[in-house]
């Protein structure tokens, strides 16, 4: 095919009304008063729009995606371009598009610098675009930062970019699936990344001193600087653990995210917002996928929007938002206000402020993530002029100062204020301190400071030669494990196995308080810390998850493990196949501890022997026993592939409304048997209007004592009254339901959607209702349902696995099994927009039911 030559291509222009879509898109709509938004152009003129920036001119310039996830048959350009559009008439329309640049690969952010030069970034490099001679033609390409990787998904290498006025360029980076990279600057300085968190780098306009700036992140997508040179990411996408993250970069940060120790998030050492020392806390969290930020103080639209904080594309919840930020410390808080939202076609990706303070705004128009031939441009403007005084750079206050001061500190006389900051309660202050005493310089007065009377300066030394990975770790360490403050004694778990010095293991093994009762926050830590300081090899993200349950049999088995430590450790037991495991569990039932008979008795109804049910029912009969074990009983009874039906009729029949309830459930699973839809025919039939006697209705197809919701509107009235917690995690945990089918929580269920363990940090009431009535509505890019068809024409449907082989294409399905694929025996695969998660599980519900559920996930955090 003959390519048109690049000035010809930029002479497209001229489009007709005629030559657009039928029928305008619906805008979104504006939420706050004094704003417009009208549409400035949309396919075949602009398609998949990402990157955006515009000029003095008030010319537009756009990335065009044509390469994410190209699906066969694609009619679009063969590469990403960057597109200038103009309204030359005055009208609010795109008259005239021309093609800038093109030859990129998964391009996405555009930026200008404060000198006017265009800046594209695409997943493996930034390059300045010029235009020389002015004619609208980008012609030459200048390559300032170049990642070298064998990684390449789309939009987890490079992407976010900002410029600082003091001559800085800032980049993002993603986790780039944990798979190594070399970040090289056009003067040859690179940075060598090995599995970790994703960075955020700095470059000088010239591609010359790259150095990194902060780690800690998922997706470092999007950035921004504000008037004063700070530093702003919105951090896209945690896998599993909610939310997205607005954060304030300060140097040397680490926001607690490392992806070596697995994707989802979930392991001790990694945290989300500040929980572990050395890490720092987010500024607010934010809706779901942000992928562009604009300081308003560029844009002028009006007193509701101001000129403070930032605005935010959110592409998850089809909606702008800004963030006000608040002073907290030396750092910020910030708090989130909606300015646009739109339906579900409606996907912000980037935004950029024009000369007349108007905002242009890039619309992706589709859920789905390969490119698709649909685009949109917006812009938003005030529907008056705005009159308010451009907006100063927010000074900064006394602990900012400070941070900054501390921060920059490098001779050894200014070892006595460093110290002194490691006592504040300020984790910005404090990391400043750390940072400055990681170099060289303070190493000896560091050591000499070890044992240092106060716990936070022990602290502290352990954080700052941990950061500048000073040699001969081992003594201090072991020091540090027999610590009597719990901070110290948990960094040095973590510093022992990240360094794998196998001989500190009799240490850790006695690093953990339980005389006091045990957190569980600590215990898992120190679970991880015994797994991974055993190891030969650094853990990757395959490995660091792995339960290590032949060390939980051992604890579990030691009759002198404290009772605390046996309930931590039940609920993270995986092989439920085990023997001597088994045997463990139905021991640990009849425990004197009640917090272990209970972690115990959930932990059967893992298990898959018909010896596992005797102790259950013995249990679940004996109305000596403590309630909740009873009914925890009875539900883990649901989990047994052969449960005694009598038994739990008798308990169904029984006068006790919680135990009937949970019987029922418990039945719900065999109620073909003939022996058991008689009887929860009768029950439904009874005159009592009970929980049990409605679920009991539900099951056998009979009229219950209330109306059924039949719509989303009715079911999100029905559920407005009061659930309970306790009922509601026997809910998850039902066949009947399915819920622990494809997610864990608490530890338990099946891996395949998303761990809900904390889905309340980013899922209000609503956002779960809506969730579970319209499972398909919002899918994570991580969870779509792939179709892949094979040569023998066969069919295999599920979610593409985490630890997916080169040579095999691996689909997780519901209920967890995993079906492999020999690549070379595909056909084709395909994005089915159908959520793994079944339509209508609210029919397999009683509205109390679903009022249970929804307490219990609602409590996730």
């Amino acid at each position: 095919m003959n390519r048109l030559p690049v000035r010809a291509l930029a002479l497209l222009s001229a489009f007709s009304p005629a030559a657009t879509v039928a029928a305008p898109p619906a805008a979104p709509e504006a939420l706050m008063p004094g704003l417009e938004i009208s549409l400035f152009a949309a396919e075949p003129e602009i398609v998949t729009p990402v990157g955006v920036a515009v000029d003095g001119k008030a010319r537009v310039f756009v990335v065009e995606n044509n390469t994410h996830q190209v699906k066969e048959g694609y009619a679009g350009a063969r590469t990403d371009r960057v597109k200038i559009l103009e309204d030359t008439d005055g009208d609010g329309r795109a008259d005239k598009v021309s093609v800038f640049a093109e030859g990129f690969t998964s391009a996405l952010h555009l930026a200008f610098s404060p000198g006017g030069a265009l800046h594209l970034v695409h997943r493996n490099g930034m390059v300045r675009l010029d235009d020389a001679d002015g004619d609208g033609v980008c012609d030459q390409q200048t390559t300032l930062l170049a990642l070298d990787t064998t990684a390449t998904y789309p939009h987890n290498g490079l992407g976010g970019i900002a410029f600082a006025a003091d001559g800085w360029i800032y980049v993002g980076s993603g986790e780039n699936f944990g798979a190594p990279y070399t970040a090289t600057g056009a003067d040859g300085k690179a940075f060598r990344y090995t599995p970790g968190g994703a960075n955020v780098f700095r470059i000088r306009q010239d591609g010359s001193g790259l150095e990194r700036v902060a780690t800690g992140m998922w997706n470092a997508f999007a950035l921004a600087v504000d008037a004063a040179d700070r530093v702003f990411v919105a951090d896209n996408d945690p896998d599993s653990r909610p939310p997205c993250r607005l954060l304030h970069l300060t140097p040397g940060a680490d926001f607690g995210y490392h992806f070596q120790y697995g994707r989802g998030g979930w392991h001790p050492f990694v945290c989300w917002n500040g929980e572990l020392p050395g890490t720092l806390p987010m500024a607010a969290a934010t809706g779901e996928a942000p992928t562009g930020m604009l300081d308003p103080r560029l844009a002028k639209l009006g007193p509701a929007v101001g000129a403070d904080g930032f605005l935010l594309t959110e592409w998850g919840d089809s909606t702008v938002s800004r963030f006000r930020l608040e002073p907290r410390g030396a750092s910020f808080t910030a708090t989130r206000e909606p300015v646009l939202r739109g339906d579900s076609r409606f996907r912000p990706a980037c935004l950029a402020a024009a000369p007349d303070g108007s905002v242009y705004l890039t619309d992706w128009a589709d859920r789905e993530y390969s490119v698709h031939g649909k685009g949109r441009i917006w812009r938003l403007k005030a529907t008056e002029p705005d009159k308010t005084p451009p907006a100063l750079p927010r000074p900064a206050n006394d602990a900012e100062k400070r941070m900054l001061r501390l921060a920059s500190l490098t001779n050894v006389s200014d070892y006595p204020e460093l110290r002194e900051a490691l006592l504040e309660t300020d984790p910005f202050l404090v990391n400043a301190a750390v940072g400055a005493l990681a170099r060289p310089v303070f190493h000896d007065a560091l050591t000499g400071d070890a044992a240092n009377l106060n716990a936070s300066v022990r602290l502290g030394v352990l954080l700052a030669l941990r950061r500048g990975e000073v040699p001969g770790a081992e003594p201090r360490l072991r020091a540090w494990l027999a610590d009597a403050d719990p901070r110290v004694r948990r960094m040095a778990m973590i510093h022992a196995a990240e360094l794998r010095l196998k001989a500190l293991r009799p240490d850790v093994e006695k690093a953990i308080e339980t005389t006091n009762g045990i957190q569980a926050e600590e215990f898992s830590l120190w679970l991880a810390a015994l797994d991974l300081i055993s190891r030969d090899a650094p853990p990757t993200a395959a490995t660091a998850t792995a339960a290590n349950d032949e060390l939980l049999q051992k604890l579990l088995a030691d009759p002198a493990t404290a009772a605390g430590v046996k309930a931590a450790t039940i609920p993270m037991l995986t092989n439920f196949k085990a023997p001597a495991i088994i045997r463990t569990l139905m021991r640990l039932a009849g425990d004197s501890d009640l917090a272990v008979r209970r972690q115990a008795v959930r932990a059967l109804g893992m298990v898959r022997v018909k010896a596992a049910a005797a102790p259950l029912l013995k249990i679940a009969r004996d109305e000596s026993a403590d309630l909740a074990l009873r009914l925890d009983a009875i539900s883990s009874l649901d989990g047994q592939d052969s449960p005694d039906t009598a038994a739990l009729l008798s308990l169904a029949e029984s006068g006790e409304p919680e135990i009937s309830l949970e019987a029922v459930r418990a039945l719900r699973t065999s109620a073909g048997s003939p022996a058991v839809r008689p009887a929860l025919e009768s029950l439904a039939s009874a005159a009592a209007d009970t929980p049990a006697r409605e679920l009991a209705a539900l099951t056998v197809g009979m009229a219950g004592p209330n109306p059924r919701p039949q719509t989303p509107e009715e079911w999100t009235a029905a559920l407005a009254g009061p659930g309970s917690a306790d009922r509601g995690r026997r809910v998850f945990f039902s066949r009947a339901a399915l819920c622990s089918s494809c997610h864990m929580s608490e530890g338990r269920g099946t891996a395949v959607g998303p761990d809900l363990s904390t889905v309340a940090r980013a899922s209000d009431r609503a956002k779960l209702i809506d969730s579970i009535l319209r499972p398909s509505r919002e899918i994570s890019p991580l969870f779509v349902t792939k179709t892949v068809t094979m040569k023998d024409g066969s069919l295999v449907t599920g979610i593409v696995a985490p630890r997916d082989e080169g040579g095999t294409l691996s689909l997780l399905q519901a209920g967890g099994a995993t079906v492999t694929a020999p690549r070379e025996e595909i056909v084709k695969v395909e994005e089915v927009p159908v959520s793994l998660m079944p339509q209508g599980l609210e029919t397999g519900m009683t509205p109390q039911d679903f009022r249970d559920l929804l307490v219990y996930l609602s409590e996730r955090k």
